[in-house]
């Protein structure tokens, strides 16, 4: 489905990368509406992780939250998207896994190197 956008679309994160997100996503309360039985997570796994089967409404929407959620992040945080300490240290902050939940991560290798982390956090 071809749909007009006012800038680049977001490369998308595959459902796969996103479904290992999900169980933090869930403890740290994160994007409980994009998570919810109307969201955007909902309808990304009903589309079977397939952009072409979302709706241009949900690509639109996807679009316009990745990037006004990136400025937050870029503004409020200085770009800030994993914990630098604490129980979460190394994992994404709760607004880097809201954009995960949106099926896109800014800097999608250092996403990937921190599933090693994830894998640990969950060990214990």
């Amino acid at each position: 489905m071809s749909c007009d956008f006012n800038r680049p679309e977001e490369p998308f994160l595959s459902l796969e990368k996103c479904l290992v997100w999900l169980p933090l996503a869930e403890e740290r309360k994160v994007s409980e509406v994009a998570r919810g039985p109307n969201g955007f997570f909902t309808a990304y796994i009903e589309a079977e992780g397939k952009k072409s089967d979302l709706s241009c409404w949900w690509r639109k929407r996807r679009s316009n939250f990745c990037h006004r959620h990136w400025i937050q992040i870029e503004e409020n945080e200085g770009g800030k998207l994993f914990e630098d300490s604490g129980k979460y240290s190394g994992l994404p902050t709760r607004h880097a896994l809201s954009l995960i939940m949106w099926a896109w991560h800014p800097d999608p290798r250092a996403l990937a190197r921190s599933v090693e982390i994830l894998n640990a956090y969950n060990d214990e």
